[in-house]
Parts: C-alpha cells; sequence; structure tokens
C-alpha cells in the first residue's frame, strides 16, 4: 500500500478514500503529531502517521469489515489500538451463520442470504482476538442489527464500554458506544468531513 498510493491520481485518490487528496493532507498536518508513537507494538514497528490516517478513512469512507480493510492495508494481527484514528475502542462487534440441520417447523426462516440453515451467532472480541461477548438464537433470515436490538447488548453496551466504543461494519446502527462506517459519506462537504475527523481526534 505504500508504494501504491503514491501512484495514484487524484481522481483514484478521491474515489478510494473519498475525498481529495490535498484534503487528507490537511488533516495529516492538523493530527499526524497525535497519530506518531515510539515504542514497538508486539514487537512491529509503529504504523506511520499517513498509514494510520488512510485506513480511516478507508474504513470510514468505504463500510468495509475490519478483517477487510487489514487484510488490504497489510496490519496482521490487527491491534484497535495501532489504529488510533479509532480512539477508546475496546472491540468489534460482528455476526456469523452458524450451519444447522433445517428444524422441523418454520424452516424457511433459518435459510441466510447465503442459501443455508443456520442460527445468528453475534459476538464481539478484542484487540487479542479474545470474545468479551457472545449471543446466539436468532434465526439465520433476520438481520444483524434487528439481532442486535434484541440482543442483551443493545441495553447494556454502554456500560459495557463504560464510555468507550466498539466498532462495527454499516449493518448495525450508530450508537454513542457502537461507530460504524459514515453512510452517503458523499454529500459531506471537504470542509465537514476535516471537521469531523479533527473532531475525532480531539481538535
Amino acid at each position: 500500500m505504500e508504494t501504491v498510493v503514491p501512484e495514484y491520481d487524484d481522481i483514484t485518490f478521491r474515489r478510494m478514500f473519498r475525498l481529495k487528496r490535498s484534503s487528507a493532507e490537511v488533516i495529516l498536518q492538523k493530527i499526524g503529531e497525535r497519530l506518531t508513537y515510539e515504542e514497538p507494538l508486539r514487537g512491529r514497528p509503529p504504523l506511520s502517521p499517513e498509514k494510520q490516517l488512510l485506513i480511516a478513512l478507508w474504513y470510514l469512507g468505504t463500510q468495509s469489515t475490519v478483517v477487510v480493510t487489514d487484510d488490504r492495508f497489510g496490519v496482521t494481527d490487527f491491534s484497535f489500538r495501532d489504529i488510533k484514528g479509532f480512539p477508546d475502542v475496546i472491540g468489534a462487534l460482528d455476526g456469523t451463520n452458524v450451519h444447522i440441520t433445517p428444524p422441523t417447523n418454520h424452516p424457511e426462516q433459518y435459510i441466510n442470504r447465503k442459501g443455508f440453515h443456520s442460527l445468528q451467532l453475534q459476538w464481539v472480541c478484542d484487540s487479542n482476538l479474545l470474545f468479551i461477548h457472545a449471543y446466539v438464537g436468532w434465526p439465520g433470515s433476520v438481520h444483524d442489527a434487528r439481532v442486535l436490538k434484541n440482543s442483551d447488548l443493545w441495553n447494556s453496551g454502554p456500560q459495557l464500554c463504560e464510555g468507550k466504543h466498539l466498532i462495527a461494519d454499516s449493518a448495525y446502527p450508530l450508537q454513542e458506544w457502537l461507530l460504524t462506517p459514515f453512510r452517503r459519506v458523499g454529500i459531506l462537504t471537504r470542509e465537514q468531513t476535516i471537521t469531523l475527523l479533527c473532531q475525532l481526534h480531539g481538535y
């Protein structure tokens, strides 16, 4: 990624990161110092401020998952603390489908969007890939957001996070304790984008 992004023309850069290169440079000038740290993380060299910013812009602008973002930028053994674009993040929320034998009653309700019978498993893991929450039981056809709103996490999320946050993909609703990608990010002006990202970093 470090060798590819500099080769992007302005149109490609804007398509990939949802704002102009000049806007990204302004943001980096304003918050770059706060993205600099010296100590290695788990034996790995620290990420450059520019790479941290690009990862944050990509995640916020594309509504991509943490796993896909991790893979695209070659950030192995992903730690939320490595990406200071996500301050005070304690975990990632997502859902998966667990294969089951079709039940006798209402088997059609258990067919998920991939076409097989399943139960929904909702989980939260921390930066060490350890589960800190799990909830299972809803039929595979049920949307992730509905599972969340009917789980204990919906009410206990603020207490679990204690002023910090979980991150999740765009299937989930934005909450004070749950950060999700921006929807319809194209409606933000350059100034709004810069202001919003600066606010995330306390400027």
